[in-house]
C-alpha cells in the first residue's frame, strides 16, 4: 500500500482537560505517539486558559507542550 491506502481499524487517543501545570496525562500519550500507537488524537477540552496572559507566554508554554503530539499526529 502507498501512503494514500487507508488501513484499519485506525487508532484513536481521545481526552479532555489535560491540565497543563502538573498535566498527569501528557507524559503517557507523548509516550503512546512516540511509539506509533495513534493514528489521530482528539482533545475534546479544556482548552480554558488564557493564552494572552502573561504577554502571550500562557499560550506560547502550552503550545510547546503539546507540540510532540501536534507535529506527528493530527
Amino acid at each position: 500500500p502507498d501512503e494514500t491506502t487507508l488501513e484499519f481499524p485506525l487508532r484513536f487517543g481521545i481526552w479532555g482537560d489535560m491540565g497543563f501545570a502538573n498535566s498527569q496525562i501528557l507524559k503517557a500519550v507523548v509516550d503512546e505517539v512516540e511509539n506509533k500507537n495513534f493514528d489521530m488524537i482528539l482533545h475534546v477540552g479544556d482548552f480554558a486558559y488564557d493564552f494572552n496572559s502573561n504577554n502571550g507566554h500562557n499560550g506560547d508554554d502550552f503550545m510547546k507542550a503539546i507540540q510532540p503530539l501536534a507535529a506527528h499526529v493530527p
